[in-house]
């Protein structure tokens, strides 16, 4: 849609970053359900969501910030080195995160978004990783999400064997609310920064129809645990229901809407 570098980080980013808050989330409620609801606090998931997300964006803000130094000082010639340094750097906000017990997706969200800050805005501005780096992430990503979908494509088969009929208009309402949700949390943030910035006719539209779902709502699910029965292929089938209206129809007819 010939939308510039920093346009589509800022949208990757937002997206990316509900991604992590989305993961903070799950993990919350699943935890609740496995623990039982009399075991849990509310003091106890304030305090786990803060750490987790406040812990996130501080490790991937200090991890992110060395890494954009220590790429600075390398000359866009050695890209083998550029990649397994962005390589190590993932890794050690990985470690670092699960062993504190921090948002590991979060905190490497915000890495990448330090190492794209200072993505050219004129054409001939050099940035701190070569193009080399981003065909390497960029397969990277697109094979771990043909992964994902062979993976949530296996699990469906086995679905069917329970397959109900209501799980259709199920699917319906679930994709109506993931829509409206998205447009509501778009739509009140925009209205209350509009007072002080200015944004481009139909934005919350555009941001709103731009939310689309992939690999990571397919992995959450698949990783529930198998005592929760039906319940979990209920929720696998919803999750890829919503996946493949994001994808056909959003995402086939944003350009139409950007338009």
């Amino acid at each position: 849609m010939n939308l510039s570098p920093a346009t589509e980080t800022r949208i990757a980013g937002e997206s990316l970053f509900n991604d992590g808050i989305g993961v903070v989330i799950f993990l919350t409620l699943l935890n609740i359900k496995t623990e039982g609801i009399e075991q849990v606090t509310a003091q106890s998931v304030s305090t786990l969501f803060v750490t987790e997300v406040v812990g996130g964006l501080a490790l991937g803000a200090l991890v992110g910030y060395l890494g954009l130094k220590l790429l600075r000082y390398i000359e866009n010639e050695f890209v083998e080195l550029e990649v397994l340094i962005t390589l190590s750097l993932v890794l050690i906000v990985s470690v670092v995160a699960h062993r504190f017990h921090l948002s590991g997706p979060i905190g490497v969200v915000i890495l990448g978004l330090f190492l794209n800050k200072n993505i050219a805005s004129a054409d001939n501005e050099e940035t701190s990783m070569g193009a080399y780096v981003y065909k390497f992430w960029h397969l990277l990503d697109e094979t771990l999400n043909a992964v994902l979908f062979i993976l949530i494509g296996l699990e469906i088969l086995t679905i069917f064997h329970s397959f109900q009929l209501n799980y259709i208009f199920l699917s319906l309402i679930v994709i109506v609310l993931v829509v409206v949700s998205r447009g509501i949390g778009v739509m009140i943030p925009i209205k209350i920064l509009s007072i002080k910035k200015v944004f481009e006719e139909k934005t919350a539209l555009i941001i709103t129809w731009g939310g689309l779902r992939g690999g990571l709502s397919i992995a959450l699910a698949l990783n529930l645990p198998a005592s929760l029965g039906e319940g979990k292929s209920l929720i696998l089938f919803l999750t890829y229901a919503v996946v493949l209206f994001t994808i056909l129809v959003q995402g086939l007819t944003l350009k139409k809407i950007v338009k």
